[in-house]
């Protein structure tokens, strides 16, 4: 009996023995299916790319996972933003949007707990970034000679999309100058699945907030700890934007939101932004007392403006006397961000940035009482009409304002090349600050009339005897054209040749004489005369020849059409083409037909071109003008815009035939 249970005991032990292994290498088995199951399906983690809604891949090269900011305001003179951002990369084209660009100011801003950590297509982490992987670098700008920005950024590098990367900062900032704005998608292909934005602020600190493009950017608000306020903006689910041919500016189609303190402290100074009056009236007070000259100066400026009496002659003296002493660079550093520099500074050193040249000019004009005022404004290509019920600082640069008794001259000053009056098409027909003793005004500077923003062509062109054609050119560049040529002017003689041969893009042509004449009073222009020779501009077929009449204009590409048009055809040209050719033909050879002359007019832009052959004479003329009309059209009317140009290039590329006698 003894010896049974035994043997039952030790049979029990063994089955027990194989249970277990049994359950082990169950649990096993399901543990891998488990690995296998989720990386396959993508739950391994919360940055998984199958997470990604299916409408948010569409048109995205990357899909902006979450970004969280919340801007934590203890006082008027401290405070700190803490930042989560994590961006999944789907595509090469969008590696760049994974690297970190934080600007900071050294003096103003604290940078803290900064961390990054690289996910890989399932969630799973793949490192977390390293010290090394950081760099924090003077931002230098190349025409900046002291500025005290800097940023922390890097360049990271994963062999295989899709990834993910996320990023965590807090920034602690000295001060408070709350002019911001909240752009949950800043990229075009980029989606996102959600941004928050908060703001936590005392109850007895007051600041405005204003919502563009969107009907979701509103704020939940709540009490916050003991005397505090909680805002809270939230946007989720965003498509990726399609760049489109010809598409309104960013800030006219991408949700955003304004932010603006009524009051502020900036390096030790205190203002006020809560109207344009008020914001005005804190630079009037950062700029008092700075257009101190010495009596040297003082004195020259009276001798080389004795005796003239015209007003605008007497300006345009001055302005180049400041021209000629003094040249730009960008200075950024503390309060010099928003302050001038003394004119005294910017005498004594010969330099400054936009801010010094225009109040050293103010104060030169102020030498003879002329009247001037200091202006800031938004210079870029694009226009951004401010909303007058808004205060905010959307600045960049600084103009002068000089009131006549029958008009108003606008001086840009840190451009040497351009002339008194003239400001360009990236500061005309825009918003202003108009900054006096009394406050800020809202202005808006002048635009070009288009009709006087004309490139005429005059052009005498011959086919020689080795078939060659030598062409003569008299080309006149009016207001705003005037862009086109003021770089070249400062160039020597062969550089010049160099820069229209390039321009001309045809594979062999020499220019043999150039010359720029410049007429730097109202209205400007500038005027080129060349003579050029273009080697084989002719082709022969069966003792004929063909060439086409028009050179090369100044080209646009032509959009391909489309039927899935989502936003506005936007048309942003301010030059009028009016060209006249004159050929004289061989004498051996006569046209074989005059080619039918064309005309187009719709709403979004004219063009002509008209032929005239004079028999006698063996002559033949052709005349063109092209322009575009500015304005916002229906997205409807995208392909129509599209035939236009491609009716303009289809008669740009016809060719004539000669026929020989």
């Amino acid at each position: 009996m003894k010896h049974l249970i035994c043997i039952l005991t030790k049979k029990h032990h063994i089955n027990n023995k194989r249970r277990s292994f049994c359950l082990y290498f169950f649990q096993l088995i399901v543990f891998c299916l488990l690995i296998v199951f989720n990386n396959s399906n993508g739950f391994c983690g919360k940055y998984a790319v199958n997470r990604i809604d299916s409408s948010l891949l569409e048109n995205a090269s990357a899909v902006i996972r979450e970004h969280k900011t919340v801007y934590d305001i203890r006082s008027l003179r401290r405070a700190s933003k803490t930042h989560k951002r994590a961006i999944t990369i789907l595509k090469p084209d969008a590696r760049e949007l994974g690297n970190l660009q934080l600007y900071y100011k050294s003096n103003r801003n604290r940078i803290r707990n900064l961390k990054g950590v690289i996910y890989d297509k399932h969630g799973n982490k793949i490192r977390t970034l390293s010290e090394d992987d950081f760099s924090d670098v003077s931002y230098i700008l190349h025409f900046s000679v002291y500025q005290d920005s800097r940023v922390i950024k890097t360049d990271v590098h994963v062999r295989q999309t899709p990834y993910t990367i996320k990023y965590e900062y807090t920034k602690n900032t000295s001060g408070t100058f709350l002019s911001k704005l909240w752009l949950p998608v800043s990229y075009a292909n980029t989606s996102l699945e959600k941004s928050v934005y908060v703001i936590k602020a005392p109850e007895t600190l007051s600041f405005r907030y204003k919502s563009n493009n969107s009907d979701e950017l509103e704020p939940v608000i709540s009490d916050y700890g003991r005397r505090g306020m909680k805002y809270k903006w939230e946007l989720s689910n965003q498509k990726a934007v399609k760049p489109e041919p010809y598409m309104p500016a960013w800030h006219e189609v991408l949700p955003f939101v304004q932010f603006a303190d009524n009051e502020i402290v900036y390096e030790g100074y205190h203002g006020s932004l809560e109207t344009w009056e008020d914001f005005g009236r804190f630079i009037a007070e950062l700029n008092a007392g700075r257009q101190d000259l010495s009596d040297s100066t003082i004195e020259h400026i009276k001798t080389i403006t004795e005796g003239v009496d015209d007003i605008y002659e007497k300006i345009s003296i001055i302005y180049d006397y400041m021209q000629s002493v003094t040249r730009y660079v960008s200075i950024q550093i503390g309060i010099g961000g928003i302050q001038t520099d003394r004119a005294s500074s910017v005498e004594r050193n010969g330099y400054g940035d936009c801010k010094a040249l225009s109040n050293f000019l103010q104060a030169l004009l102020d030498v003879v009482g002329i009247k001037s005022y200091y202006t800031l404004i938004r210079s870029e290509g694009i226009t951004w009409d401010f909303d007058p019920d808004f205060s905010f600082d959307y600045f960049n640069h600084a103009i002068l304002c000089v009131p006549l008794e029958e008009d108003t001259l606008w001086v840009e000053t840190t451009n040497g090349l351009l002339p008194a009056g003239y400001i360009g098409s990236t500061n005309s027909n825009r918003n202003a600050l108009l900054v006096s003793e009394n406050g800020g005004k809202l202005v808006r500077t002048p635009g070009y009339n288009q009709d006087r923003n004309v490139i005429s062509q005059n052009i005498s062109a011959q086919i020689n005897k080795n078939g060659n054609v030598e062409v003569d050119i008299e080309k006149t560049f009016n207001e705003l054209a005037i862009e086109r040529r003021l770089a070249w002017i400062g160039l020597s003689s062969s550089e010049q040749k160099q820069k229209l041969s390039d321009e001309i893009k045809f594979s062999r042509v020499n220019v043999n004489e150039l010359t720029y004449e410049i007429n730097d009073r109202i209205p400007f222009s500038i005027t080129k005369k060349a003579s050029c020779e273009f080697e084989n501009y002719i082709s022969s077929a069966a003792g004929r020849l063909l060439f086409n009449p028009l050179f090369r204009h100044d080209g646009f590409s032509v959009p391909s059409r489309t039927d899935e048009r989502i936003f506005p055809l936007q048309i942003n040209s301010f030059l009028v083409y009016d060209d006249s050719i004159e050929w004289k033909l061989p004498a051996n050879f006569s046209l074989s037909e005059v080619p039918e002359s064309i005309e187009i007019d719709e709403c979004f832009g004219y063009y002509r071109l008209d032929y005239q052959y004079i028999e006698d004479e063996n002559i033949l003329r052709v005349n063109r003008k092209m322009f575009f009309r500015n304005g916002q059209y229906e997205a409807e009317k995208y392909n129509n815009f599209v035939k236009f140009l491609q009716q303009i290039v289809s008669n740009e590329r016809k060719r004539i035939m000669l026929r020989p006698v």
